[in-house]
């Protein structure tokens, strides 16, 4: 099975000076975190890991990269192993001819090197605002984006026609080494996302994590709905966290900042805001969640997701966690929250010496995604 890294470029210092509004110094500046984000992620290829996994987010502390491909085509030039993906790109957010240029160089610069392609639809309204983009127009937006990257990308001429992107008859230059469509994926929470992915002919990506039992059931969803439309079954790639230590209490002790990881994720979605998505429209799996979430709850419950113990501990749950998803990698975090550098850079290096050799080695579903008879 494989294992990525996920970088983290987190600014949890920086919430209560964001929330303010005021213009005040910042108490863990942002380059710094950037570039300590960096050399963890060299790190992690020098390590073994399989690939560099990067985000996209705009306009607060939670996950500062507002360009996963041009953060992922710098790592690229600085690394020498590791394939690298998207978890994800939010496509309505981005003009999708270019996108597909800059995607087709990732590829040539890359390399014997994988590209994975996550693309998500976007849900968080200050970021949709931010990009002056209606929220409303999420999931239309999404697949003529999709649509034209794939024509791009798929054909040597190609034009389109849309409600929100009308193309004349052009190539995309320089053209990609490999078919790109065959690593494409979807990041999804609501039921409507699953199976819009699903039909779309895109790979399952579990940005999110969720209850181990809960696993097979959305993997089963997923390939329910691709095979509706004649598409053979994915395996799923599944993001998480990592915390491992030489004692289950150290351990539990680096899990515990992922809460303050998710109370990120609040500050940053507002998902308890339930009224503004039920005004925004087309988010009604949102617009419930608000109106249920306990957001202390919510946060503990999601430490206990974290796959956290000594080495011995953390293989046990990523084991369970793989035959769960029948996952064809997983990738973790390793720095989140208030967590130190030095704290981050220990969680690492522990995992690559004593857990990483184990987990590479268990049987998995190759990556990729299977076709079918469409």
């Amino acid at each position: 099975m494989r294992f990525g890294y996920a970088i983290c470029t987190q600014n949890y210092w920086d919430w209560k000076r964001f929330k303010s509004g005021l213009d005040e110094p910042f108490d863990y500046p942002d380059h710094e975190l950037t570039s300590e984000a960096l050399e963890l992620a060299v790190l992690a290829d020098g390590l073994g890991f399989d690939t560099l996994w990067s985000t996209e987010h705009h306009f607060s502390p939670y996950l500062m990269t507002p360009s996963p491909l041009q953060l992922l085509a710098y790592l690229v030039g600085r690394t020498k192993n590791a394939d690298v993906g998207s978890a994800v790109i939010v496509l309505p957010w981005h003009d999708p001819v270019r996108l597909a240029e800059e995607i087709a160089m990732m590829d040539i610069m890359l390399g014997s090197r994988t590209l994975f392609l996550g693309f998500g639809r976007g849900a968080s309204a200050d970021e949709f605002d931010g990009q002056r983009i209606p929220m409303s127009q999420s999931r239309a937006r999404f697949a003529e984006c999709l649509e034209v990257i794939r024509r791009g990308l798929g054909r040597t001429r190609f034009s389109f026609e849309g409600e929100y992107y009308r193309i004349p008859e052009i190539e995309i230059r320089p053209r990609p080494r490999r078919n790109i469509a065959e690593q494409m994926y979807c990041a999804w929470m609501s039921p409507e996302t699953l199976e819009i992915a699903a039909k779309q002919q895109l790979g399952a990506l579990f940005a999110v994590s969720r209850d181990l039992a809960d696993y097979p059931k959305e993997t089963a969803a997923f390939n329910a709905a691709r095979a509706e439309v004649g598409l053979g079954p994915s395996a799923p790639i599944i993001v998480n966290a990592v915390a491992c230590a030489e004692s289950e209490q150290q351990a539990y002790e680096r899990a515990a900042q992922w809460e303050e990881y998710m109370e990120s994720v609040a500050l940053h979605y507002s998902w308890i805001d339930a009224a503004r998505y039920k005004k925004i429209g087309g988010y009604d799996y949102y617009v419930t969640m608000g109106k249920e979430l306990d957001a202390e709850q919510a946060r503990r419950d999601q430490v206990a997701k974290v796959l956290w113990g000594t080495p011995d501990q953390v293989i046990e749950k990523i084991e369970a966690l793989q035959q769960a998803a029948a996952a064809s990698e997983i990738a973790a975090y390793f720095r989140y929250g208030s967590m130190s550098y030095e704290s981050a850079e220990q969680n690492l290096r522990l995992f690559a010496e004593k857990v990483l050799p184990v987990v590479q080695k268990l049987p998995g579903r190759a990556a990729g995604i299977e076709r079918g008879s469409e």
